[in-house]
């Protein structure tokens, strides 16, 4: 006796949306998405990064900020 059970996969669809689909799909690529693609995603992404470091480094050291 085989029976056989569907396991429910926890993420299973979930990416499949058009919000995720980031593959271009034509040659004619607008400004607005160089701009966002090239400026402004990775200055967003550094300025993260920089406001992040230095707070994990005030923790690493374990100096008090102005107390």
């Amino acid at each position: 006796m085989s029976t056989s059970t569907t396991k429910k996969v926890l993420l299973e669809g979930r990416f499949e949306s058009h919000f995720w689909d980031t593959k271009i799909k034509s040659a004619n690529v607008q400004t607005s998405e160089r701009i966002l693609g090239y400026v402004v995603g990775p200055f967003g992404v550094m300025l993260l990064q920089s406001i992040v470091n230095s707070y994990f480094n005030q923790y690493l050291t374990g100096m008090k900020l102005g107390r």
